[in-house]
């Protein structure tokens, strides 16, 4: 999963938006128009309470979207620091 996460990363500082999905995932539309514009990092969660931002929500690492930029590299930072 380390491995993953900091390989995501490199692909972040190329410059590269990137949807990541496990393999039981099969995509019958594109999913880009259903992404929020705005939003930089989008991941999929077990368990969802209501709150974008609540700490209520169970994160599922099999689905996340995430946008090129600097806030989300340093997320993807932050989390090998973590490891």
């Amino acid at each position: 999963m380390w491995r993953r996460i900091d390989f995501l990363r490199t692909v972040l500082e190329l410059g590269y938006n990137f949807v990541f999905t496990d393999t039981d995932i099969m995509w019958f539309r594109d999913p880009f128009p259903r992404f929020y514009p705005d939003a930089d990092f989008q991941i999929a969660c077990d368990q969802y309470s209501g709150d974008s931002v609540g700490l209520g929500n169970i994160v599922n690492g099999g689905f996340s979207y995430v946008k090129a930029n600097n806030r989300s590299i340093r997320v993807l930072q932050v989390l090998a620091l973590v490891a």
